[in-house]
């Protein structure tokens, strides 16, 4: 702390700099009293309330009011006599007036003068009368009266201990509400002044001041202010691995508890941090918290410059309009924070498809030592499983699972910028979900966002990403922007960004599967269609008297009729409701000669048409399409096409668990598909619905092995007690429940045994619940099971065998068994090791893979994808 002495003699010496060259700014903007610094930091500090919010509706601070806070500063939370006991000295406060008691108070002290005259508590305070107040709360109104008095000594004084910094005041020369903040902030972080000697001269007595080396928020609040980088937090630290315990940080080598202040968050960042002394154990706990002389860049992913990214280097454009991109310097031993982790910098991690990348330059050289990157999966949810905290996703990714008891990992929920929990989530809701790894502790970052826009889209830029509704530019995902038309008026779903992610197109006319057609005789006939939705629901709609079929108005028993003639009304139609909810139109598909005129035709008028029923045929992932590859012509898929899969069926009907709409994503690359008809296919062959009967719906081949725990009785997404399974996924221990016990039923309703240590896979319905099992590896059976010893180069291959040799710097190793098979392994390889004694899974490495372990391995291409070791 510096120290000066100032004697009478030389006071005069200070001069009068100007505290306030400017007045009210021409250019006219709208301050958020709440969010600026002044606001948080004497909210923490305890000196404002939710209260002092009505602070922003002052243009200028009344007299009364000002008093009230500069005396808070003076007192903290300390005692100070009554108005009573203090005695009013002015005709024009009362008991009820704004600041009464602290005017008394002051008044008594000799901060403001007077004795029975007027103290104008509605009038707005000046510069100059604010300066007297907060000079002499501080001690230095002796000083100031002694150079010059009021005002002058009091603003010199205020100038040099820099009170006004960052002020602007009014025109007339008074404290708005931004600037009452300030000039507090200020005085509290300014030196207190005492007297250390008092010299007997002739002809007088000179006094001489000291300051005492502590401010006015030490010495009355007991907070203190450090400056330094964050380099540490409970989860990781810029240096590597992190030695701080849970809710604390590090600060210049010094931990802290972080106390909820955000802390945590400013990884890598330069900040001052406001603490406090807790006691007995003397710990240093964070009141407030901001970033600090940092120079940060901070890039949205769309503005992201692929080509100009290295590992010293990163280019981005500023905004939309600009054409030239900006590159910038990175450290050559920058730090990299990738979703919450510290990682080695690697420049294909700098560019996430969704998310943010922050630079931090924390000492100003125009080099920027950190990268903190956010790369986030977008969720559209579907389901959401309060039993199993499953979260399932309408846009055909892996469900996610957000235990927030499971000590593996803690949950960051933020719903549209506010802190939310697990019960916050729901259907439709748009999630921006990132995870980190490799951590003391894992974090799963959840940011949830509400956000929606009806209307149409007036322009679409495909290759800027960007489309234009209601006369707003909105970025939108790449895939989605190729999908849409200037005509698909409808719900636009935003993520926490802003940016489009996925779209409920509003027809007037949808899909449907028409499964069943019931007249209930009453004192009115209605009838009833039952029919499954291209939604993923079963309803039953109620027929108007009059109905639109086929193009003319008919009565709705004309339709009946048809239906119970024909015995082939289980198809698909298209249909739209009244505001009742009752169906008005029913439309069923016709046929045209492909690539006739009359085809031709029927698209451009969006004539509902039925194309021939392909017996066979296979999914062409590189295309996404099913197609022969003989000269068959394709029929392409579009994440907007609907799949509607349906049983075989007789005149009976069929279970309605059988009926279900498949994602494009669950198709699998060359896998064979029977008894297909497409519908409305555009002028390329896009299908805009198929429907595929006898297929069952399967298990993802190509998601992650779940190792059994055991059998459990759970609660599914109904609160139903079901069998449900405990057990490793993706090395976590979790528990899901069944949608019913009959998922642990074979075809003949035997049951089914799954044991300690086995491998399964499986599929979520809509609400998180297990919908469907297959058992991968038989843990008791051991090696030589059906799922095969040896490999076929093929998309999918599951092995269950022993290891006969392994060259972890090569990355291979080979299988035992009469036919030896090389298998490799690359950096997305996931390896887990199952211990048989402990019964549990902990992620491993190739090293782990040692002659004679068994090991269950699903492998693309020779190449293991995940594998499970026994140990």
């Amino acid at each position: 702390m510096k120290k000066f002495k100032i004697f009478i003699s030389v006071l005069l010496i200070f001069s009068l700099l100007p505290i306030y060259a400017s007045f009210a700014q021409e250019e006219e903007y709208e301050i958020v009293l709440t969010e600026t610094d002044g606001f948080k930091k004497l909210s923490a500090f305890g000196i404002l309330t939710e209260e002092d919010e009505e602070l922003e509706y002052y243009d200028e601070i009344p007299r009364g009011l000002f008093m009230k806070y500069a005396m808070k500063c003076y007192f903290g939370e300390g005692v100070y006599p009554t108005t009573e006991e203090a005695g009013i000295l002015f005709s024009d406060v009362s008991e009820g007036t704004d600041g009464a008691r602290e005017i008394a108070v002051a008044s008594k002290l000799g901060i403001v003068n007077g004795n029975g005259s007027e103290f104008r508590p509605d009038d707005s305070i000046t510069s100059s009368e604010a300066a007297k107040v907060l000079v002499s709360i501080l001690g230095y109104g002796e000083i100031a009266e002694n150079t010059g008095g009021y005002p002058t000594g009091y603003l010199t004084l205020a100038n040099r201990l820099d009170i006004f910094d960052g002020c602007s005041f009014t025109e007339s020369g008074c404290l708005a509400a931004e600037d009452l903040l300030t000039a507090l902030v200020n005085t509290l972080e300014a030196e207190v002044m005492e007297i250390s000697a008092i010299h007997s001269y002739n002809p007088g007595i000179t006094r001489t001041y000291t300051t005492e080396g502590k401010t006015l928020l030490e010495h009355v609040f007991g907070i203190y202010r450090e400056e330094g980088i964050v380099e540490s937090n409970e989860y990781t630290s810029i240096y590597g691995l992190t030695d701080v315990d849970e809710g604390r940080v590090k600060i210049n080598d010094i931990r802290y508890i972080e106390n909820e202040s955000g802390a945590t968050e400013l990884l890598g960042y330069s900040t001052e941090c406001y603490y406090k002394m807790d006691a007995p154990e003397y710990n240093r706990v964070i009141v407030y918290i901001a970033p600090y002389k940092n120079n940060i860049v901070s890039v949205s992913s769309e503005y992201i410059e692929d080509s100009l990214i290295s590992s010293t280097s990163f280019g981005y454009y500023k905004d939309a309009a600009a054409s030239k991109a900006t590159d910038v310097k990175l450290a050559k031993s920058a730090t990299l924070i990738y979703n919450g982790g510290q990682k080695s910098l690697a420049p294909e991690l700098l560019s996430p498809e969704t998310g943010t990348v922050t630079l931090i330059d924390n000492n100003e050289d125009n080099v920027y030592d950190v990268a903190v990157v956010m790369s986030y999966r977008t969720i559209l949810v579907s389901g959401v499983s309060p039993s199993s905290y499953t979260v399932s996703d309408m846009l055909g990714g892996d469900s996610i699972i957000l235990d927030p008891e499971d000590d593996e990992y803690d949950v960051v929920i933020d719903l549209d910028g506010e802190k939310a929990d697990f019960a916050a989530i729901a259907a439709r809701y748009v999630i921006s979900y990132a995870e980190s790894n490799g951590c003391k502790k894992d974090i799963k970052y959840v940011k949830i966002s509400t956000k929606t826009i009806e209307g149409t889209p007036e322009s679409i830029d495909a290759d800027a990403e960007i489309v234009t509704i209601n006369g707003t530019d909105y970025p939108i995902n790449a895939n989605l922007a190729e999908s849409i038309s200037l005509k698909d008026s409808g719900t636009y779903y935003l993520d926490f960004s802003g940016r489009i992610v996925a779209r409920k197109i509003s027809k007037d006319v949808v899909y449907g599967y028409l499964n069943g057609v019931i007249k209930d005789s009453g004192l009115k006939d209605s009838i009833q269609a039952q029919i499954f939705t291209e939604n993923d629901r079963w309803v039953e709609l109620e027929l108007k008297d009059k109905i639109t079929y086929n193009g003319k108005s008919e009565d709705s028993e004309l339709f009946y009729n048809d239906c119970m003639a024909t015995k082939d009304y289980r198809q698909l139609i298209t249909y739209t409701v009244d505001e009742a909810g009752r169906i008005n139109m029913i439309k069923l598909a016709e046929s045209f000669a492909e690539y006739s005129a009359e085809e031709e035709n029927a698209i451009e008028q969006d004539i509902f048409r039925k194309y021939d029923e392909i017996a066979s045929v296979k999914y062409r992932s590189g295309l996404k399409a099913l197609g022969s590859g003989s000269g068959q012509a394709s029929i392409l898929l579009s994440d907007s096409t609907k799949v509607f899969v349906v049983p075989d069926q007789t005149e009976a009907a069929a279970s309605k668990d059988e009926f279900y709409m498949m994602p494009r994503s669950e198709f699998e690359a060359d896998a064979t598909y029977t008894n297909v008809t497409a519908y409305d296919l555009d002028k390329i062959r896009t299908a805009g619905a198929l429907v595929i009967r006898g297929h069952k719906k399967a298990i993802n081949s190509k998601s992650s092995f779940m190792v059994v725990d055991e059998i459990v009785r759970t609660l599914n997404s109904d609160d139903t007690a079901v069998k449900g399974i405990k057990g490793y996924y993706k090395n976590s221990l979790i528990t899901l429940a069944a949608k019913d016990d009959s998922i642990f039923l074979d075809s003949n309703g035997k049951a089914i045994e799954y044991s300690e240590g086995d491998v399964i896979q499986f599929t979520l319905d809509v609400d998180g619940n297990i919908s469907s099992i297959v058992l991968r590896y038989d843990y008791s059976a051991g090696t030589g099971q059906s799922v095969g010893s040896t490999l076929s180069y093929a998309s999918n291959t599951f092995v269950a065998n022993t290891v006969y040799y392994t060259d972890a710097s090569a990355n291979k190793f080979i299988t035992d068994g009469e036919t030896k098979s090389i298998v490799g392994t690359d950096g997305s390889t996931i390896l887990s090791v199952y211990d048989t004694e402990t019964k549990t899974l902990t992620p491993g490495s190739l090293a782990d893979l040692e002659k004679g372990n068994k090991f269950i391995a699903r492998v693309v291409y020779y190449v293991a994808d995940e594998i499970i070791v026994y140990h």
